[in-house]
């Protein structure tokens, strides 16, 4: 299992612009918004859970969130 260190890391390196968030700041992202919204992002944290570590981020200047569960470019998911 990769550590959370290691994932960030990674993230940096391929989006340097990235700000890595905790989950009480995931959560309170997921109940904000139109219902539709909120499904669409509590089906994101759905699809994280499956990963047994992952790190979250927003881009800084930009609307998108998402979650690395890899070392490698393509390992992560985008809001």
């Amino acid at each position: 299992m990769t550590s959370k260190a290691k994932l960030w890391e990674a993230q940096i390196a391929e989006y340097p612009d990235s700000v890595q968030l905790t989950p009480a700041q995931v959560l309170e992202w997921a109940g904000t918004g139109p219902c539709e919204e909120q499904v669409r992002k509590l089906r994101s944290i759905s699809c994280a859970i499956q990963y047994p570590n992952v790190v979250w981020y927003y881009i800084a200047g930009t609307t998108y969130r998402g979650f690395r569960y890899g070392e490698h470019g393509a390992q992560y998911a985008s809001f």
